[in-house]
């Protein structure tokens, strides 16, 4: 007796050619657009923080290719893992013969490919991030060596003017004999015209056994600043050179220049 089809029908359907040839996806075209994507998203990070730190980028364009990679693998994955489970979705709910057996395999897919991805990102975003931080750390010190670099020309500059106004000012005293003693207060007058003149601090002069004679301090800049302080510096500066140095105080930095004359006062 003939068995009646509908009896032996499976509760699974198959799929159809249809079904089957949507499933066959062209894989070169995948890789064409990993490929771009990959291009485009390293040339964009690759562009825009050359623009922060130049030769750093350059010396680790790989870690931006390497990164760009990861991420784009881990893009693709969540977008295989989100296909798969809609299809195995539909095919349960169709009740397609090998559905079950398709469970388990994206089962087993997942915790495969899931933990070993996430342990990569993690290890590939901690080296990232030591990179990021060592191109701005270059970036830094170089911004910190070029501050020191503009604060010598800055200091030197200062030196350079100080000495050409002592210079001036040795002129007027030898020109109008402000060196006697009978002259003093002449000098007192000259060294107070040229502190405004010159836009100086103060103007101390001193005879050859380092004992002031004359001076004019801005006492509102430099209010604690006293004729005996600069003793030491005076001495280095008997060669006949001129010398100068920094110095510190609760108000600030001021430069202090040194020059003996050539007249003894």
């Amino acid at each position: 007796m003939p068995s009646d089809p509908s009896t032996n029908k499976s509760p699974y359907l198959t799929l159809s050619q249809k079904q089957v040839q949507a499933k066959k996806t062209p894989t070169w075209k995948t890789i064409i657009w990993i490929l771009i994507a990959l291009i485009c998203s390293t040339s964009l990070e690759y562009y825009f923080l050359q623009e922060q730190s130049p030769s750093s980028i350059r010396n680790n364009l790989a870690v931006l290719l390497v990164f760009n990679i990861i991420l784009i693998l881990i893009f693709l994955l969540v977008v295989l893992i989100t296909r798969n489970l809609l299809k195995l979705y539909s095919e349960r709910k169709s009740k397609i013969l090998g559905a079950k057996f398709q469970t388990k395999l994206i089962t087993a897919f997942l915790i495969l490919t899931l933990v070993p991805s996430i342990l990569l990102f993690t290890v590939a975003s901690k080296l990232f991030t030591l990179s990021i931080g060592s191109w701005f750390n270059i970036k830094i010190e170089q911004t910190l060596q070029q501050s020191m670099d503009v604060a010598q020309e800055y200091y030197a500059s200062k030196e350079k003017s100080s000495l050409i106004y002592i210079q001036k000012i040795e002129e007027f005293i030898t020109q109008k004999d402000l060196f006697l003693q009978t002259k003093r207060w002449q000098l007192n007058d000259l060294i107070a015209k040229k502190r405004k003149e010159y836009e100086i601090g103060g103007i101390i002069l001193y005879d050859n056994n380092y004992k002031p004679i004359a001076s004019e301090v801005d006492k509102n800049r430099l209010p604690y600043i006293k004729s005996d302080d600069f003793e030491n510096l005076l001495k280095k500066s008997v060669g006949g050179e001129g010398v100068s140095e920094f110095r510190s105080t609760s108000q600030g930095h001021y430069l202090v220049v040194a020059k003996p004359l050539t007249e003894i006062i």
